[in-house]
C-alpha cells in the first residue's frame, strides 16, 4: 500500500497539467449533473411541496351564500362521507384592480383566513397579514407582484361603485388554490374591507360566492365527494368547484416547458461532459503507457497498478464533485428561479438525495472509465510497451485515404492524418462539438420563434390591436356605442367565456363564444376551418386529446344545464386551461342564455393609428370602467418569455464544455505525438506548420460536427417542442429559425474548436527536439 501511495503522489507531481485537465472536466460534469437533478426535483415536486406546506384542500367548492348560513354549510360538508377536514367558508368577490399602469378585471378579493383555519391557509412569503380592523391594506399574490412589478408599500387601486380606492400592499403570498399563471387570481384583505368598499351592493351571479375547501381521506375520490355535496345541499347551491388534480395539472403546465428544456439540455451537456471524462482518462493513461510498463517490470502487479490509477482518479473525482455540487447549486438558483418563486420555494440548497447522488455518479463514471482503460493497458506486452510507448496509430499504409493525403499541403495532410489514425479520439471530439452545435441551433431556433410570436401574436391567438374588457359597472351596449364612435376602428369582435360540461359528468371545461367581424381576424386554427354558423365549433388540442375527438364529430355539451349539440370543424392552438376549450358562435350561448352580455371586445385599428392614444381616450370616456390593452409581449406566459435567458445560459455552458473538450483532447494528442513533432522539426518543418497541422485537425472535425449537428439540432428542437406543446394541450407549434445565424455558426464553431486547440498547438510548436529525444 505504501508503494501505491508513493506512486500516486509521484504521478500527480509529474503530471500536474493532466490532473488539472481531468479535475476541470470532472468539475463540469458534477456541476451539470447537479443542475439536471435539481431541475428534476424542483420542477417536478414544486406544487406538491406547496400543497403540503399550506395544508391545501383537495376540493374547493364555490357555493351560493343565500342557500343557507355559512356555518351550516360548513357543518353539512364536514359530515359528508370521505371528508377528513373542512375549512372555513369565506366570501369571495370579483373586482377590478389597478396594478401599476395595468388594470385587471376579474381578480377576486377575500378576507385573510382566521388563524384557527388550518385548511388552505396561504403561505406568506414576504411582509405581514392584516391586523384586526385594518381595512386599507391587502396581501397580493407573489407571482402577480413580479408580473406587474409592484412591491410591498405600493398602492393598489380597487374599482368600487363610487370609483377607485387605493389599498396598500403589506404582504405577498403563494397558494395552490389557483395555478401561478391562472386568472382570475385572489387578493386577500382584512376583515370588513369588502363591506367598507361596498362591493356586495351590485349583485351578480358570481358576486359574494362562498368558497369552502375540503380535505379528503382519499384524495383521488374528489368526484364522489363532489357528487355527495351536490346531492346533500339544496338544489343549485354548488355553483362551481376546483379539484386539486386539475390545479396541479395547470400548475405543472405553467412550468413544463422550462422543466423539459432544462432537463433536456442539461442532459445533453452532461453527456458531453461524460464523453470528456472517458476520453480524458483514456488519453491520460495512454500517455503513461510506458510508465505503466516500467512499473510492471520492477514488480508491480496488475492489481497494484489498477489501484494506483483508480485511487488517483477517484480522489480527483471526489474533490471535483464536491466543488461541482456547490457550483451546480448556484447555477440552479439562476436557471430555476422563475419556477421556484412561483411556488414559494427558497431554493437554498439541493435536496439531500442530490447531495449524495452527484458524488456517487461522478465517482462511478470515473471508476468505470478508468477500469476499461486499465483493463486494456494490463493486456499490453511489457517489452513492447517500454520500447514503443503509446498505442500505435491504426491508419493502415497504402489505403485510399493515405494516397489522397499525400497530395495535400503538409500541415493539412498531418492534421487530417491525425484524425484518421486515431478514429476513436476523433469521434469523441466530434460528439463534443456536435452537442454544442445542437444546443446552439436549438437556442437560435427558440429565440427566433419567440421573436416571431412577439411580432405576430396571432400565432398564439392574439390577433387585433386593442383588447377591451368591461367591468360590471358598464353595459355591453354602452361599450359598443363607444367603439362605434371611433372612426379609427376598422373591425371588432366580442367574446364571452362560459363553462360547460358533458352529460353525466362533473368535470367542467371553458368555452369562448364569439361574434362580430370574425373573418377580419386570424385565429390559430391548425387543422380544419373556423366555424361559420351556429351548430359548429373549433376545439383546443387539449380537449381533442382528452376526449379523442375527430374532425367532424358531433358532441353534446351542457351550458347552463341546457343541452347543446355542436359539430367540431377545426382544431386550434390554445394557451389557456391546458387547451381543454371550445370556441363557438355567440348565437349558441344566446340560445340557452338570451340575456347574456359580451365581456371582451377585440379591435383592429386603421394603419398608423396610435394604439395608446385610442386606449387612453376610450378609458376616459368610460369613466375608467374599461380595461384596455395592446397585444404583445405582455400576453405571453412568463414560462415562454423567460426561455431566451435560460437558453442563453445553457448555450454558454455547452460552449465552455466544447472548448474544454477540444483543449483536453488536443492536449493529450500533442503529448502523445511530441516525439513525432520533434522529428518533423528536425527535418525542417517550421513551428507555424506544426501549429497549423494541429489546428487543421480540430477545424476539420468542427466542420463535420456542424454538418451533422445542424440537421440534428433543427429536427431535435422541432420534435421536442412539438411533443411538449402537444402534451400541455397547446397543439403543434411551428418553429422559425434564423438562416443567417445558422450560416455564421459554421465559422463560429470552427473558431471555437481553434481556440480550444490553440494552446496545445502552440505547445506542440515549441517542442524542443533535443529534450524530447533525450527524455523519450
Amino acid at each position: 500500500m505504501k508503494a501505491i501511495i508513493r506512486q500516486m503522489k509521484a504521478n500527480l507531481r509529474s503530471h500536474r497539467l493532466q490532473a488539472v485537465l481531468l479535475s476541470v472536466t470532472l468539475l463540469a460534469a458534477a456541476t451539470l449533473l447537479t443542475v439536471a437533478l435539481h431541475t428534476f426535483d424542483t420542477a417536478q415536486n414544486a406544487f406538491d411541496r406547496l400543497f403540503d406546506r399550506t395544508h391545501a384542500p383537495h376540493l374547493w367548492l364555490v357555493l351560493d351564500p343565500q342557500a343557507m348560513p355559512v356555518e351550516e354549510l360548513e357543518r353539512t360538508l364536514a359530515h359528508l362521507p370521505g371528508v377528513e377536514q373542512t375549512g372555513r367558508g369565506y366570501r369571495t368577490v370579483p373586482t377590478t384592480l389597478f396594478l401599476g399602469d395595468v388594470r385587471e378585471i376579474g381578480p377576486a378579493l377575500r378576507h385573510w383566513p382566521d388563524e384557527d383555519d388550518a385548511v388552505g391557509h396561504p403561505l406568506l412569503v414576504e411582509g405581514r397579514i392584516p391586523e384586526p380592523g385594518e381595512t386599507d391594506v391587502l396581501v397580493l399574490d407573489y407571482n402577480r407582484a413580479v408580473e406587474y412589478d409592484v412591491q410591498i408599500g405600493d398602492a393598489i387601486g380597487v374599482l368600487t361603485p363610487t370609483g377607485r380606492q387605493d389599498l396598500t400592499i403589506i404582504g405577498l403570498f403563494v397558494s395552490t388554490e389557483i395555478c401561478p399563471t391562472c386568472y382570475p387570481f385572489i387578493t386577500y384583505v382584512g376583515t370588513g374591507t369588502i363591506s367598507d368598499l361596498d362591493l356586495l351592493s351590485n349583485w351578480d351571479d358570481d358576486i359574494g360566492a362562498v368558497h369552502i375547501g375540503l380535505r379528503l381521506t382519499h384524495p383521488s375520490e374528489t368526484q364522489s365527494v363532489l357528487q355527495s355535496a351536490i346531492d346533500t345541499l339544496p338544489e343549485d347551491t354548488v355553483w362551481s368547484w376546483n379539484q386539486w388534480q386539475d390545479l396541479r395539472s395547470y400548475s405543472d403546465s405553467s412550468v413544463q416547458l422550462q422543466r423539459i428544456l432544462l432537463l433536456t439540455f442539461s442532459g445533453v451537456a452532461l453527456l458531453a461532459a461524460g464523453v470528456l471524462i472517458v476520453n480524458t482518462i483514456r488519453g491520460t493513461l495512454r500517455s503513461q503507457t510506458r510508465q505503466m510498463g516500467l512499473l510492471r517490470a520492477i514488480g508491480f502487479t496488475a492489481a497494484q497498478l489498477a489501484w494506483v490509477y483508480q485511487l488517483e482518479y477517484l480522489g480527483l473525482a471526489l474533490i471535483a464533485s464536491l466543488i461541482g455540487l456547490l457550483a451546480g447549486s448556484f447555477l440552479s438558483a439562476q436557471t430555476l428561479r422563475s419556477i421556484t418563486l412561483m411556488f414559494g420555494d427558497a431554493l437554498i440548497r439541493p435536496a439531500p438525495w442530490i447531495l449524495m447522488a452527484t458524488p456517487l455518479v461522478t465517482l462511478s463514471i470515473t471508476a468505470l472509465s478508468a477500469a476499461v482503460a486499465l483493463r486494456k493497458a494490463a493486456r499490453l506486452n511489457i517489452v513492447e510497451v517500454i520500447r514503443r510507448g503509446e498505442e500505435r496509430p491504426r491508419f493502415r499504409r497504402g489505403s485510399l485515404g493515405k494516397g489522397a493525403l499525400r497530395r495535400m499541403p503538409l500541415p493539412l495532410m498531418l492534421g487530417l492524418h491525425e484524425i484518421l489514425s486515431q478514429p476513436g479520439r476523433s469521434w469523441l471530439l466530434a460528439i463534443t462539438l456536435v452537442t454544442a452545435v445542437v444546443t446552439i441551433v436549438s437556442g437560435f431556433t427558440l429565440q427566433t420563434t419567440l421573436q416571431r410570436i412577439v411580432s405576430d401574436p396571432a400565432e398564439l391567438g392574439f390577433d387585433g390591436d386593442l383588447s377591451i374588457s368591461r367591468t360590471r359597472y358598464i353595459s355591453e351596449d354602452e361599450v359598443l356605442q363607444l367603439i362605434a364612435s371611433r372612426p379609427e376602428v376598422v373591425s371588432c369582435y366580442s367574446e364571452r367565456w362560459r363553462s360547460f360540461h358533458f352529460p353525466g359528468e362533473n368535470i367542467y371545461y371553458q368555452a369562448k363564444f364569439r361574434e362580430g367581424d370574425l373573418s377580419d381576424f386570424r385565429f390559430p386554427v391548425v387543422e380544419g376551418r373556423m366555424f361559420e354558423k351556429p351548430g359548429e365549433a373549433i376545439a383546443g388540442y387539449g380537449l381533442v386529446r382528452e376526449r379523442d375527438l375527430q374532425m367532424g364529430d358531433s358532441i353534446e355539451i351542457l351550458i347552463n344545464d341546457s343541452p347543446v349539440t355542436t359539430q367540431i370543424v377545426g382544431f386550434y392552438r390554445e394557451n389557456s386551461n391546458n387547451g381543454r376549450m371550445l370556441i363557438l358562435p355567440a348565437e349558441t350561448l344566446r340560445s340557452v342564455w338570451p340575456e347574456v352580455e359580451m365581456g371582451t371586445f377585440v379591435l383592429k385599428l386603421q394603419p398608423g393609428t396610435d394604439h395608446e392614444t385610442i386606449a387612453a381616450e376610450l378609458t376616459e370616456q368610460s369613466n375608467e370602467f374599461l380595461d384596455i390593452r395592446s397585444f404583445g409581449m405582455d400576453d405571453l406566459p412568463a414560462s415562454v418569455s423567460s426561455l431566451p435567458t435560460i437558453m442563453s445560459l445553457l448555450t454558454i455552458v455547452l460552449a465552455v464544455i466544447a472548448a474544454l473538450g477540444v483543449s483536453n483532447i488536443t492536449w493529450l494528442a500533442v503529448q502523445e505525438r511530441k516525439r513525432d513533432y520533434s522529428i518533423l522539426k528536425s527535418v525542417g518543418m517550421t513551428p507555424g506548420q506544426i501549429t497549423a497541422a494541429v489546428l487543421t485537425g480540430s477545424g476539420a472535425i468542427a466542420v463535420g460536427a456542424y454538418v451533422l449537428g445542424l440537421p440534428l439540432g433543427l429536427l431535435g428542437i422541432r420534435s421536442l417542442m412539438s411533443s411538449v406543446s402537444t402534451s400541455i394541450g397547446f397543439g403543434p407549434l411551428a418553429l422559425w429559425t434564423n438562416e443567417g445565424a445558422l450560416i455564421l455558426l459554421l465559422p463560429s464553431i470552427v473558431l471555437l474548436a481553434a481556440l480550444g486547440a490553440l494552446i496545445p498547438a502552440l505547445r506542440a510548436a515549441r517542442t524542443n527536439v533535443i529534450d524530447v529525444v533525450r527524455y523519450e
